[in-house]
């Protein structure tokens, strides 16, 4: 059978389904100490657990528009290329969306776009840290500090990252980590608040106590998930379900009703395990990404991306850029099998289930669409073999070249 690489992922190793198993079996909750370790490892005195991401940032938003108590300031800032849940989960906390151009070199903003915006409307400016790229968070919270508004330091990509000697999701008010299946380190699903601020804690306290636990259902189609994932994320097996069309691995859809529950608590167990070895999956990262930039070199084809100055980034997936549409075409169509992905379809602003209720500063973001048409991501797990590598720089090449 073909080998097939996944966009991403991080495996899961028997001995974390082990861990799992014995929370299952046990009735052990892994949920306290995994908590008090992400404290510990991020130097942040709290923490909290929830079934998904995008639960954990809607849930923040209403938090903080509780603590701010202005009922004049109702916008959440966001990226214009960035995840679509970013924006549903605003809008699921009862709030608007502005969205912001980015800077096409960096991915982060556009700060003379972010510097227009009027912040008398605004409650929160949020990151996106995309692909384990730290965006320029010092400039940013300099923004929102000079502006009286709070910023939420979104690392769901991006765990383990740094700028300027600082861990990505500990800058501004709170920050955001993602426990989902192709993120840093995984639980299959689930997501973090971290925060500092006490006045900020306490709220989070009264509303997380009323959060529901997972349902048995869910908790069945998470452990389904789990087995699934634990068995055919490897090469010689992810033909599989990549071969499923109604799977829809790969593709972005937009979402905006999902329950907002606390972590099951037997997924914790491999979280907990995954981030006791961070460092290594991390460095595994990093190692291929850095193949990636030693076989492309200083060749003419795929367009890269710089890093801001002072950061440190991680690589959950290591973006180029492909401005001949027909080749990126065939280029994603061909060597799919390798793994490569176009990442998010669209800029924020023209999801069409969303475009008639966010708000656009300046009207326009050209250079989210230029992104969004442009960008093709390469895989840095640690199923990727240097092999792989050469393969997917020599064809990306070749494709660029036509």
């Amino acid at each position: 059978m073909p080998r097939v690489l996944a966009p991403t992922g991080s495996p899961v190793s028997a001995a974390e389904l082990g861990h799992w198993l014995t929370a299952l079996l046990t009735g052990q909750d892994p949920r306290p100490a995994f908590a008090e370790a992400i404290c510990q490892h991020f130097s942040v005195p709290h923490c909290h657990l929830f079934s998904t991401g995008r639960a954990a940032m809607s849930f923040l938003f209403g938090c903080l528009a509780e603590m701010n108590n202005d009922p004049a300031r109702t916008e959440i800032v966001v990226p214009a290329y960035t995840c679509y849940s970013v924006a549903s989960s605003a809008l699921m906390a009862g709030l608007h969306v502005r969205v912001c151009d980015i800077d096409p070199d960096t991915l982060s903003y556009d700060l003379e776009q972010l510097r227009s915006i009027d912040f008398s409307r605004v409650l929160a400016v949020t990151t996106a840290n995309l692909y384990g790229m730290p965006d320029n968070l010092p400039e940013i919270d300099s923004i929102t500090r000079e502006h009286g508004v709070f910023l939420v330091d979104d690392a769901a990509q991006s765990m383990q990252a740094r700028i300027a000697g600082r861990f990505s999701g500990t800058w501004g008010i709170a920050g955001l980590f993602s426990l989902d299946k192709g993120k840093n380190i995984t639980a299959i699903q689930g997501g973090m608040i971290v925060t500092e601020n006490n006045e900020l804690e306490n709220i989070i306290v009264q509303r997380y106590s009323r959060l529901p636990e997972n349902g048995h259902v869910s908790n069945i189609k998470e452990y389904i998930k789990l087995l699934v994932y634990f068995s055919l994320l490897h090469p010689s097996l992810y033909w599989m379900p990549a071969s499923l069309p109604f799977l829809h691995l790969g593709e972005t859809r937009y979402e905006d009703d999902y329950p907002i529950n606390r972590l099951p608590r037997t997924l914790a167990a491999i979280s907990n395990h995954q981030l006791s070895r961070v460092e290594a999956i991390t460095a595994i990262r990093l190692g291929n990404a850095e193949r990636y930039i030693q076989t492309l070199g200083n060749t003419s084809g795929p367009g890269r991306f710089s890093i801001i100055d002072g950061a440190e980034p991680v690589f959950l997936r290591y973006p180029v850029r492909m401005k001949d549409k027909q080749a990126r075409r065939n280029f994603l169509g061909e060597y799919a099998g390798l793994g490569v992905t176009a990442s998010y379809p669209q800029s924020i602003s023209d999801v069409e289930e969303i475009r008639s209720v966010i708000r656009i500063q300046n009207e326009q973001t050209p250079n989210a669409r230029q992104i969004a048409r442009e960008i093709v991501t390469l895989p840095t797990h640690a199923y990727v073999r240097p092999g792989d590598i050469e393969n997917i720089c020599k064809e990306l090449v070749s494709a660029t070249h036509g």
